[in-house]
């Protein structure tokens, strides 16, 4: 970073409207108290308030004003202080220092474009709008502490209220900070001074910086954009409030981040504590910690008007006949992911990213220092040739990134020096696969490819077998893990033919895969003379499939979470026969924490591969996916719909919970047995013959032969007609060993599980999911996962795993009213 011919004292000599000084507030409080639209808001608040109640208006207008007034006084920022910034400036850079011994880097040539952007914007009156990713609170001191140094005008910087403590919440005001609620699309008087805040700061040609996230990632990669206060500035353009506004995308990546450990814990479900002083005050060792370096990239400008006009003069999606409401919703959400692959293409993979990566795409245990040199550098070069950024890339070899990079992660990189090489390990992988997580927006193409190609390939036979056509069979399945996948990356432009095609060249190219032409029918898989096949090359099986696992793993976290997500509707299945169209409802936190039960326990037991898959913010998505599928409905409310049935929950609920039901027509036609073995066989024995759930769970008496490839079983399954008079005496499989009668009713009962073959649209659905995911114990044999799975999601459906309050109380199923 270069500071030559850059103002001696930023604080004064910067790009940009006027800053600190001594009527700043009093300003904003002024216009903020003549406000037309607020107080228009004021008058018809009450004027609907007395309409209600028959007391006078000036009531609550009184009420109001003061609600008003004090919204205002928690929201706006106050820059007034020259004193205050030189302070805060000299705290923030000893900070960093410390922090991130290898300093802060920013390309020379980002500064010049940007501070020529900067003066063409002051010119015009206009503001800038920085957008920056976010991975840790540290994010908002970078991008302020840069800017100052470059003497670009401070940021007003949209931040949550829950940085809003005493002392803090002072220091982060008087240095350009504005805090807002986590929620406030309900209260139409927040809303409305937020917007004649925003337009306020627009129209002075404030500086702003909001990130588009929304919150800190806490896996590592971007998030799904977050519209709330892009759509303010978006609405203040459209409507002609303010002229326009010059975006900038901001790409922040570090070493290492400070609170990858308190992500771990919330993302296995802890709740997040609240920000206090006592926080900051156990994080003072930290100050002595060298941690690497700090990566800044500044994005193209472009502005958001011109955006707006360019989309729709080209009328996609048939944005001109849309009405005004509508226009804005597909602007803002065409913007929001433009923003989120500008980001993508700028940021800077850092070493810790390197290492992470490789060490979480091996097989083994670990890797010996040469071999791990080897493949860094490998992947170092796959990602220059992609275009990207790699940290100090011109600088320094892959040894060297190894050594500073196990330094750094001396915490989450196991090493052991007592044996013929140095080898590194995992040592916690969770935490690791945060930084893996930074480079997997750069091989999304060709990892989901990879992964489609294997759900074929696993099934194994001879090559010609391992053919896969790609009209009939690899288009089909890339196209359903990418819609799939969908809320957790962003795409490419253009179609998945284009895209599938261009993937398809890169392999090749890369000689991990060879594409030909069936010349004859092949029975093996399906294929007809002149299809067109692709598979794995000769050269990328002898090399033990390297780059094409390489690809598989860094997908297969995802792939394993959307998969148990779909696995936990088990768990909240109804209990009771339903009437009519009602549903069976239950508080989505509850379904969350069954999900990471059920998922941890088939973590240990060997059913999931990867333990980073049982995190709540991927699972979160995977609801959304699931919703967007027809699988689920979700409901906000104090209680669910009415003519619904519902689990009480153990929280307290308020008009913000979500309740969650699995769709009716996903719903099996009869429920799972119970998860109590014993109780199963004592249940059956007593029957003269099957029913309830013998009609969807049918039992399969001898095994047979079935095919080993899925697609084959799905249609096995959906026609192979059940003879229940064929099912034998269990009991007398082994009548030369004497069994005990306890041990003799759990072995029967383990049988019993084992042999059902559950049917219908949602056990498909997981069925499909699962021909993605990596291969692991009796992974292929559809009654070893009844037996293991199905049982257990049974088991986590028990109210006693739900809270304390439920433990103390037998389950209430409650069935709500139609109100009048």
């Amino acid at each position: 970073m270069i500071f030559q011919d850059f103002p001696t004292d930023p604080s004064t000599d910067y790009i940009g409207s006027t800053l600190f000084h001594e009527q700043y507030k009093s300003d904003i409080l002024n216009h903020m108290e003549k406000s037309v639209n607020i107080n228009n808001l004021i008058d018809k608040l009450s004027e609907e308030q007395h309409q209600k109640s028959g007391k006078s208006p000036s009531v609550y207008h009184k009420e109001f004003k003061k609600q008003a007034s004090k919204i205002v006084n928690d929201m706006i920022a106050d820059m007034s202080s020259l004193r205050v910034l030189r302070g805060f400036a000299f705290t923030i850079k000893t900070l960093l220092t410390r922090l991130y011994h290898h300093g802060i880097h920013v390309s020379d040539e980002e500064i010049i474009r940007l501070r020529n952007v900067a003066k063409e914007a002051s010119a015009r009156g206009v503001s800038l709008i920085f957008v920056p990713c976010h991975k840790s609170h540290v994010d908002y001191l970078v991008v302020s502490y840069v800017l100052y140094r470059m003497g670009i005008g401070l940021p007003h910087i949209a931040a949550g209220d829950n940085l809003n403590m005493p002392g803090v919440g002072w220091v982060l005001r008087h240095n350009g900070a504005f805090f807002i609620r986590r929620e406030w699309g309900g209260d139409r008087l927040y809303v409305t001074i937020m917007q004649e805040y925003v337009e306020y700061l627009l129209n002075k040609g404030y500086n702003i910086e909001a990130f588009i996230e929304g919150t800190r990632s806490r896996t590592g990669k971007l998030l799904q954009p977050k519209f709330g206060f892009l759509k303010l500035i978006l609405e203040s353009i459209l409507k002609g409030k303010t002229s326009d506004a010059i975006l900038i995308p901001v790409s922040i990546g570090y070493d290492k981040v400070i609170e990858t450990p308190s992500y771990v814990n919330e993302l296995l479900g802890t709740p997040k504590q609240k920000e206090s002083i006592g926080q900051l005050l156990n994080s003072i060792n930290l100050l002595q910690l060298r941690w690497g370096r700090i990566d800044v990239r500044f994005g193209e400008a472009f502005s958001m008007s011109d955006f707006a006009q360019k989309l729709i003069a080209s009328g996609k999606s048939g944005i001109q006949r849309m009405n005004l409401t509508d226009q804005s919703t597909y602007i803002l959400q065409s913007l929001g992911y433009r923003i989120l692959g500008d980001i993508n293409r700028i940021s800077v993979i850092m070493p810790t990213a390197l290492v992470g990566t490789v060490l979480l795409t091996l097989r083994g245990r670990g890797v010996g220092r040469n071999e791990l040199i080897r493949r860094v550098g490998k992947l170092k070069s796959w990602i220059i040739a992609r275009g990207g950024q790699v940290a100090e890339s011109g600088a320094s070899d892959a040894s060297v990134i190894v050594d500073r990079t196990v330094q750094v992660l001396s915490d989450i990189i196991g090493r052991r020096y007592d044996i013929l090489e140095r080898v590194y390990y995992p040592l916690k992988r969770f935490e690791l696969s945060y930084y893996r997580n930074q480079v997997i927006h750069l091989f999304v193409q060709e990892s989901i490819l990879s992964v489609a190609m294997y759900a074929t390939l696993k099934v194994g036979g001879p090559i010609r077998a391992q053919r896969i056509p790609i009209k009939t069979v690899l288009f089909k399945d890339v196209q359903f893990v990418s819609q799939l996948l969908k809320f957790e990356f962003v795409y490419d432009a253009g179609g998945l033919e284009q895209n599938l095609d261009a993937t398809l060249n890169q392999l090749v190219s890369a000689n991990v895969a060879v594409i030909g032409k069936e010349e004859e029918e092949n029975p093996s898989n399906g294929g007809k003379p002149g299809d067109l096949w692709v598979t794995l090359s000769a050269e990328e099986r002898r090399t033990g499939r390297e780059t094409f696992d390489f690809y598989c793993f860094m997908l297969w976290p995802f792939i394993e979470t959307y998969w148990l997500c779909a696995m936990s509707l088990y768990t909240i299945l109804p209990k009771t026969e339903l009437k009519g169209n009602s549903l069976y409802w239950i508080d989505q936190r509850v379904f969350m924490k069954r999900s990471q039960i059920f998922g941890k326990t088939l973590y240990y037991e060997g059913d999931i591969s990867y333990f980073e898959s049982v995190n709540r913010e991927t699972i979160s998505n995977a609801i959304g996916r699931l919703k967007q599928l027809g699988c689920i409905k979700l409901h906000k409310g104090v209680e669910p719909p009415p003519e619904s049935v519902y689990e009480t929950s153990p929280h307290s609920t308020n008009a913000n919970t979500t309740w969650i039901a699995v769709a009716k027509d996903w719903i099996p036609a009869e429920r799972l047995p119970d998860s109590n073995l014993r109780e199963n066989v004592n249940e059956r024995n007593n029957r003269k013959e099957w029913e309830g759930s013998a009609t969807t769970f049918a039992i399969d008496p001898v095994r047979v032969s079935r095919p080993k490839n899925l697609r084959n079983n799905i249609n096995y399954y959906q026609n192979e007609t059940d003879d229940i008079e064929k099912i034998t005496d269990l009991s007398k499989k082994s009548p030369t060993v004497e069994i005990k009668s306890d041990a003799q009713e759990d072995d029967k009962a383990y049988i019993y599980w084992n042999e059902l073959r559950p049917k219908g649209r949602l056990w498909e659905f997981c069925e499909q999911i699962g021909r993605f995911r990596r291969e692991g114990k009796n992974r292929r044999d559809t009654s070893t996962v009844a037996n293991r799975v199905l049982r257990l999601a049974q088991f986590a459906s028990e109210p006693s795993l739900d809270g304390k309050k439920k433990q103390k109380q037998a389950l209430k199923v409650v069935e709500t009213k139609a109100k009048l």
